[in-house]
């Protein structure tokens, strides 16, 4: 007799007497006749089995459930029923398993019951756009299927064939949400094997970095000369020769600047006029993470961005026109709405290809919208950043976070975020910008004085000559 079973059977006629049964160092069995007992873990889990053997005549083991799912009634039920099997020829491990399976929900149902919570945690954009993914025709046939069809090797195949017949962002979207469903699955008790869809997004291609077109700064005067012929020949209407106007002297990307509103805006201020971003903006790329409706997750403060003389001038012949309506640039409304909109994001860009910026022409480059924010950049590491302050604001100004060292820890303002550090800073920066920008337009870039990074190498060499030791002759 082996050790677990050494000690005598404790009789049990109901579930409190098998509650009652003791927990071991070593796992044991508790018969409770006819071949059916209760093995006791040492961790105290207690279920219900029998020995058998198979038409094979191999000798097995069979799990009827947990005690707890089951009740001692549903076990005897339960084994009854699993010898009635055995006399037929059938196994009873196999009838269970089909059981299981023809219970088992599809992932198409599964995503019913998971989508509204999770629509519930995330911004609405992100859980529309996770919904189209899962319910495209692509996926279809997978959201028929059982939970259990799929394993690791089969999505990964799945996941790369979309990466061929779709794309892969929408590849690895549809991995994401895979992977989601299951958790959900496992954690509502639904599936119980290992999720399939874990990680699989690191087996699909890595994004490629995406480098956007930019203007060059001798560039500009054909630029801005380019801007006012189109407005001189009413190939491009006001409000839009006031945005092209405008793009080259703002680090606003184009997602934000579309949609910004005349209320935004404060005309003075401690650092001058400044546009006041709030966060979470519909239909702007600014947050990676959107608030959450039950008012958790990161508590982002607002995006501040400092106006020059000169973007405040241009803004005041905007609000001339377009000052009735919310948005500084509003859109065609459509027929039959009476709701502003702000204006499509293609408009700008289509309007710099009527220019001739499409690379067509060896002087005319292919430029974006988004690409005036590395001129921008460009621009100030090489002619304004002397100082790590200049830097940092730099990177502030273009709502950037700071990722070097431990310094990212601590570049943090009251409310906890970067977005109101250093304002006067960005403030002399963005002037500086603006005033550059001008000179260039009037003298031209050869003609373009000393630089502040210029004057300071210069002064760095005079000190460094100065106090170099005298050698002997």
């Amino acid at each position: 007799m082996t050790s677990e079973t050494s000690r005598k059977s404790i009789p049990c006629k109901s579930d409190e007497d098998i509650r009652n049964l003791e927990t071991r160092n070593k796992p044991w069995r508790n018969f409770l006749g006819r071949g059916l007992f209760v093995y006791v873990s040492p961790t105290g889990a207690k279920s219900f089995r029998f020995n058998y053997v198979n038409s094979a005549g191999v000798g097995k083991t069979h799990t009827l459930g947990l005690f707890g799912k089951l009740t001692l009634a549903q076990a005897w039920a339960l084994f009854d029923q699993a010898q009635a099997d055995i006399e037929a020829g059938k196994c009873p491990r196999k009838t269970k398993l089909t059981a299981r399976a023809a219970r088992e929900a599809t992932l198409g149902e599964t995503f019913a019951l998971w989508f509204p919570l999770f629509s519930s945690r995330v911004g609405p954009a992100y859980a529309r756009r996770t919904f189209n993914v899962m319910q495209s025709a692509d996926l279809a046939p997978l959201m028929r299927g059982k939970l259990s069809v799929l394993d690791k090797p089969s999505v990964l195949k799945f996941c790369r064939a979309l990466e061929i017949t779709r794309s892969g962002s929408f590849a690895r979207e549809a991995a994401h949400a895979l992977e989601k469903i299951y958790e959900h699955a496992i954690y509502e008790g639904a599936y119980s094997g290992a999720n399939p869809a874990h990680r699989i997004t690191e087996r699909l291609t890595p994004r490629d970095s995406q480098h956007w077109n930019a203007l060059q700064l001798e560039q500009l005067p054909q630029y801005f000369a380019d801007v006012q012929h189109a407005a001189d020949t009413k190939r491009a209407k006001p409000i839009t020769t006031i945005a092209l106007k405008l793009l080259p002297h703002l680090t606003l990307r184009q997602s934000i600047l579309r949609v910004a509103r005349w209320e935004w805006i404060t005309w003075d201020g401690p650092h001058g006029a400044m546009m006041i971003v709030p966060p979470f903006t519909e239909g702007t790329k600014q947050r990676a993470t959107e608030r959450r409706t039950d008012g958790r997750g990161k508590a982002y403060a607002n995006y501040r961005v400092p106006l020059a003389r000169q973007v405040v001038e241009l803004l005041r012949e905007l609000q001339a026109i377009t000052g009735h309506t919310p948005f500084l640039f509003p859109g065609y409304m459509g027929r039959g709405k009476t709701e502003f909109c702000p204006v499509s994001d293609n408009v700008w860009l289509a309007s710099l290809r009527r220019m001739g910026w499409d690379g067509s022409t060896e002087a005319r480059g292919a430029i974006t919208v988004h690409g005036f924010r590395a001129l921008f950049a460009t621009t100030a590491y090489s002619r304004y950043c002397i100082t790590r302050v200049d830097e940092h604001a730099l990177e502030f100004q273009q709502d950037h976070k700071l990722t070097e060292g431990v310094r990212k820890n601590y570049t943090r303002d009251a409310q906890g975020s970067h977005r109101g550090l250093l304002l006067a800073e960005r403030a002399r920066l963005m002037q500086w910008w603006a005033d550059e920008i001008e000179t260039l337009l009037r003298v031209g870039v050869e003609k373009l004085p000393q630089s502040r990074v210029e004057m300071a190498t210069a002064f760095a060499s005079v000190q460094t000559n100065r106090h170099a030791p005298q050698m002997n002759a």
